[in-house]
C-alpha cells in the first residue's frame, strides 16, 4: 500500500479512532439501532458503504475510507487471471450504499445477511475497529475471537518500572550533553 493511499486512510478517520463493543438486536427487517457513539462517525460521507468481511461480519465504512480502501487493492489482469478476478467480484459486488433511517437505524442489505447466513431478530455485536464499524452476529464474535491471544496479553502488560528507567536513562542523557553515562 502507497504512503499516500496510508494518509488518505488515516485521514479518512477524520481525528477519531473507533473503538468500543456495543449488543444490539438485529430486528426482523434486518434493521439494527446504531449506538450513539457510531451514529456521527459513519455518516462522514454522503453514502457509508456495507461491505462483508470474509471473516464472517459486514463492515460499514465512511464512504471516503472505503474508497481509499478499494484504490489501494492492486488485483492484477482481472481478464488472465481467475484470482485477481474473484477478489475484484469479492470487493465490489459485495458492497452496498446503506444509510440511517429517522430512527438512527442502519438497514443491513440483504445479500450480505444471507450470504453469512446471519439470521434476522438476532443478537449482534457493534464494534469500533479503527476506520471502520464491524456488525457481527454475537455467536460467531464470540467463536471467531476465542480466548485473549497470548501476545496480546504480553503487549497490553503494563510495566510501570520500565518507564521510570526509560524516563531516568533520558534524564541522564539529557543531563550529560547527549553523551550518555561514563
Amino acid at each position: 500500500m502507497s504512503e499516500a493511499v496510508v494518509k488518505e486512510l488515516v485521514a479518512g478517520v477524520v481525528g477519531r479512532i473507533l473503538h468500543g463493543q456495543y449488543s444490539r438486536k438485529l430486528d426482523a427487517m434486518g434493521r439494527c439501532v446504531m449506538p450513539p457513539q457510531f451514529r456521527r462517525d459513519i455518516m462522514w460521507g454522503r453514502n457509508p458503504v456495507a461491505m462483508l468481511n470474509p471473516n464472517g461480519c459486514i463492515c460499514l465504512f465512511p464512504e471516503n475510507v472505503w474508497e481509499a480502501y478499494v484504490r489501494a487493492i492492486q488485483p492484477g489482469d482481472i481478464f488472465a487471471d481467475p484470482e485477481a478476478h474473484k477478489q475484484v467480484l469479492w470487493t465490489y459486488a459485495r458492497s452496498f450504499s446503506v444509510a440511517l433511517d429517522d430512527k438512527e437505524r442502519v438497514q443491513l442489505p440483504d445479500v450480505l445477511l444471507n450470504e453469512l447466513r446471519m439470521p434476522v431478530d438476532t443478537d449482534v455485536e457493534i464494534v469500533g475497529c479503527r476506520d471502520h464499524i464491524q456488525v457481527w452476529e454475537k455467536s460467531r464474535l464470540d467463536r471467531f475471537m476465542g480466548s485473549f491471544p497470548d501476545g496480546h496479553r504480553e503487549a497490553m502488560k503494563y510495566k510501570p518500572q520500565a518507564t521510570v528507567a526509560a524516563a531516568a536513562a533520558d534524564k541522564t542523557e539529557k543531563g550529560n550533553g547527549g553523551q550518555g553515562q561514563e
